[in-house]
């Protein structure tokens, strides 16, 4: 105890800001892992809505205008496109979280070692 106020006060400053560091990255990538999987959850619910207004309006068409498409179904196109944008940017951000932490543990590792190393 009295070596981690003394000489490996640094180290040992360095080690708990790292370990800090790796859980807060952790937290963060199971945050992102269950907005990107929700999202996904709500783009295919929001393409089976799409296909079964399709279906629906296919089977109208000899009534109706061919190829036009109604309020509902642009909306809901709108909506798979802001959710996809949504998709990819959480998706990019777990993805370059997920990538930091090797690097992080490597250096919880190295201070563990300098400090096992300094106290000898």
């Amino acid at each position: 105890a009295d070596f981690k106020k003394g000489q490996g006060a640094e180290v040992n400053r360095m080690l708990v800001e790292n370990k800090s560091t790796l859980r807060e990255l952790h937290r963060k990538v199971r945050t992102l892992s269950s907005q990107v999987n929700g999202t996904k959850r709500s783009i295919d619910e929001l393409k089976r809505s799409l296909q079964h207004k399709k279906e629906v309006r296919a089977n109208q068409e000899a009534e109706d205008e061919p190829g036009v498409i109604d309020e509902e179904e642009f909306s809901c196109i709108n909506q798979i496109k802001k959710c996809k944008e949504e998709y990819k940017a959480a998706f990019e951000e777990y993805r370059e979280a997920k990538n930091d932490i090797p690097y992080i543990e490597s250096l919880v590792e190295s201070c563990r070692q300098q400090l096992v190393a300094d106290f000898e």
